[in-house]
């Protein structure tokens, strides 16, 4: 069921001219996989992008957002996903509390400001009423490594495998633009160019699901630990160092605001 809607939603992009790996036949299964087969995307990805490119990005997922504007309703959620700003499923699906206690074992000192900041981005979130916020297609991984160019120009718009309904405030923060001013830039002199320009809500959502995402990462670290053992820790360590960073900067809200 994912793969389908993955491909439903490659198609509408394709319709719309984008260069995606269009699937060409059904998808077959053999034992415990599963094969596709796709049209072939030349390029290939940046390992570094300038600021002018960065610019392009966020200028190209403005209008990725607007052409995919009107499919949202045809093709609903994906199927068990769920959006950015649900901790409570994040945690439900990472097994949470369990992947703490195994973090505890081995970096004891990650665990309190990853709870702390638990905490925090969750009252954030609720302030900003990002559960409120208008849903689109979202890319859910629009990054520089998931662009390919060819002669200079953009050739290919690949890795579709965690699109699903979200808010463009979302989709911005899993495609890095909150931490890259020239993403975010281009993005919003797009949007405004398009007749879509974020709106105030959608703006002030930008860092908390930037954090949101942050503790997604750890999350999906945590589970690994647990069922396979590993755990990429200096990782995690980066997550938390930018999350302590938004917790302290964030609104005091000792008042009860």
């Amino acid at each position: 069921m994912d793969v389908e809607y993955e491909a439903a939603v490659m198609r509408y992009a394709a319709d719309a001219g984008w260069p995606v790996p269009v699937p060409l036949r059904p998808s077959l299964s053999s034992g415990d996989r599963l094969f596709s087969l796709h049209t072939y995307l030349p390029g290939r990805a940046l390992s570094v992008e300038a600021a002018a490119q960065q610019h392009r990005r966020g200028v190209l997922l403005a209008r990725l957002h607007h052409d995919l504007r009107g499919h949202a309703s045809e093709v609903g959620q994906r199927p068990s996903w769920f959006v950015l700003h649900d901790l409570e499923a994040l945690r439900a699906a990472v097994e949470w509390k369990e992947g703490l206690d195994a973090l505890r074992g081995i970096r004891p000192a990650l665990v309190a400001p990853v709870e702390a900041a638990m905490a925090s981005v969750q009252l954030d979130l609720t302030a900003v009423a990002a559960g409120a916020l208008p849903a689109t297609l979202a890319h859910g991984d629009f990054t520089r490594w998931n662009l390919l160019y060819s002669a200079g120009t953009v050739s290919g718009v690949i890795d579709w495998d965690l699109t699903h309904l979200d808010s463009r405030s979302a989709d911005l923060a899993m495609a890095r633009a909150t931490r890259n001013r020239a993403v975010l830039d281009g993005y919003r002199e797009e949007a405004e160019r398009l007749g879509w320009p974020l709106s105030p809500a959608e703006e002030a959502a930008l860092a908390p699901l930037d954090a949101a995402m942050r503790l997604g990462i750890i999350g999906w670290e945590l589970l690994g630990l647990r069922h396979a053992g590993e755990i990429d820790d200096g990782f995690v360590e980066r997550q938390v160092q930018r999350l302590t960073a938004y917790v302290a900067t964030a609104p005091n809200r000792a008042d009860g605001a």
